[in-house]
């Protein structure tokens, strides 16, 4: 018999990422750097908020939980394929059955007090993850979590995926007022190591102001692939006195909600820690002033991803950090767009004759920035979504990018400077008009929504978030009346506010797995 050839090792699925390579290579490295994506940035952001504790003697344990969708619905896998290392790290993965119960586990990482903690824990932090809609639905939790506060050992996070341009979400979505209206200080990172260095950092500021700290992420942000430098001293977080009323300002967990002391809880959050979060910012240089530092006549303030399409557009117009400075072109980078930190946003306007706002969506930056300087002695001109004749500027609608920001650009700078549009070359390649064969939307061969979702011509159907929503493009259903898109979990509800005023006796309603859990 001849000798047979031993087999190779069937590798461990839950040791590989989602491309097939080694986990270890994305997780264990300590320093140099490494290759990640979005979510896998944030899926480290536990494991080394963890290391950075042991380092200073803390031994601290870790909680995710959130519910999936896009764009950071490949979250759950991320986190599930990671298991065994967030383990190794006293880190548990705990998917939500929906959103707000998500966060309510989170919140309950926060009370250590109830039931006490093992004798090998100092403390546990926590991170919540969903899409803006989730974070939609999160409000009370989020608020009520905020105002009991994170334990001084603790910390918490909240990671929302934002989809602008509305790719694979039933809207066009922007969630920092959602953060904003449950008072938690909000950070914008706009790339991959910004993600994990904004995630750690976040926790920390939660530590130190007591706040549940909101973070947006952005599609193409959460969709990023880029090497990241895992340097252990490229964070070095201070913590600032911050002096309130004569007296140096500590953060007191205090976890009583009754009626007699909510309003004192409601001033030392609202007068007391998001006053130390503005000084944390300020100490630790997340936001930050760049091109024209001394004498200059116009600044331009964006934040995350649009800051770096605000470069971009910048490169392409000719301005580099030289130009920018001899041209008098001033930049304020927002890492922490709220509470808005009053000193740099001061610093930044001294001296210019105009402000230009560039966000996404609607004027969230532009109106704190006026507020902070209206009144002052350094007081310029504040555009954003309009320009000085009152003509839309920086668009509302849909997704910035640094070609739509380049003639903007040019309209605002070209009065004084020498500056245009560069003109398309002739070489440059040019789109090829293909013939393509359209075909309706349709489920994979052998799904069972081929079935489920085909009901009797002419019945009311409704569809919902969900594969299943691919029903309302179904050419066998084109004559059956539908009813509109509905948030994630109330399919079919809207029908109770029209059965009793229509002769229409029966519907057929889709429901998703999420919704009839």
């Amino acid at each position: 018999m001849l000798p047979t050839r031993p087999s190779a090792p069937t590798p461990d699925p839950e040791r590989l990422d989602q491309a097939g390579y080694a986990l270890a290579d994305r997780y264990e490295a300590t320093s140099g750097t490494v290759v990640l994506t979005g979510l896998q940035a944030i899926t480290r952001v536990l494991i080394d908020r963890q290391r950075l504790d042991a380092s200073r003697g803390l031994r601290t344990g870790g909680v995710a939980s959130g519910y999936p969708g896009s764009p950071i619905g490949g979250l759950d896998l991320t986190m599930h394929r990671a298991k065994a290392i967030l383990q190794a790290h006293n880190i548990r993965h705990v998917p939500g059955v929906n959103e707000e119960l998500a966060a309510a586990i989170i919140s309950g990482t926060q009370q250590p007090h109830v039931g006490g903690l093992r004798a090998d824990i100092d403390g546990v932090f926590g991170m919540w993850y969903g899409k803006s809609p989730g974070a939609d639905r999160c409000g009370d939790v989020f608020k009520h979590a905020n105002f009991l506060g994170s334990h001084p050992l603790g910390g918490m996070l909240a990671v929302v995926g934002d989809d602008p341009a509305a790719k694979s979400s039933s809207l066009p979505s922007h969630s920092e007022t959602i953060f904003v209206d449950a008072h938690m200080p909000v950070l914008a990172p706009g790339s991959t190591q910004e993600l994990l260095d904004y995630g750690i950092t976040a926790l920390e500021l939660s530590r130190y102001s007591g706040c549940w700290v909101g973070m947006t992420v952005v599609t193409s942000v959460a969709d990023s692939v880029s090497s990241v430098d895992l340097d252990p001293n490229r964070l070095r977080l201070a913590h600032p006195d911050v002096i309130i009323d004569g007296v140096t300002w500590r953060h007191e967990q205090k976890l009583e909600l009754t009626a007699t002391v909510l309003i004192d809880r409601e001033r030392d959050l609202l007068e007391g820690r998001h006053l130390a979060a503005q000084a944390f910012a300020a100490a630790n240089g997340l936001n930050r002033i760049e091109g024209a530092t001394g004498s200059a006549w116009i600044g331009i303030a964006a934040a995350g991803k649009t800051y770096l399409d605000l470069r971009q557009a910048l490169s392409t117009l000719g301005f580099d950090d030289e130009r920018l400075r001899r041209d008098g072109i001033r930049l304020l980078k927002l890492g922490m767009t709220f509470p808005l930190e009053t000193e740099i946003t001061r610093t930044f306007a001294a001296g210019l004759e105009r402000i230009v706002v560039v966000e996404e969506k609607r004027a969230f930056i532009e109106n704190a920035i006026r507020n902070v300087l209206y009144g002052g002695r350094d007081q310029p001109l504040v555009l954003g979504k309009y320009d000085a004749d009152g003509q839309r500027l920086v668009p509302v609608h849909g997704e910035l990018t640094a070609d739509k920001l380049v003639p903007l650009l040019v309209q605002q700078l070209s009065p004084r400077l020498d500056v245009h549009e560069p003109v398309a070359s002739s070489s440059r390649r040019q789109p090829i008009e293909l013939q393509m064969v359209s075909r309706a939307a349709a489920y994979c061969s052998g799904c069972p929504h081929n079935l489920s979702t085909v009901v009797p011509e002419g019945a009311v159907v409704g569809a919902g978030v969900g594969c299943h929503g691919m029903s309302y493009f179904d050419p066998r259903l084109v004559s059956n009346p539908k009813l509109a898109v509905v948030p994630m979990g109330s399919e079919g509800v809207p029908w109770i506010g029209l059965a009793d005023f229509s002769p229409t006796e029966h519907i057929f309603q889709q429901l998703g797995d999420g919704t009839f859990t």
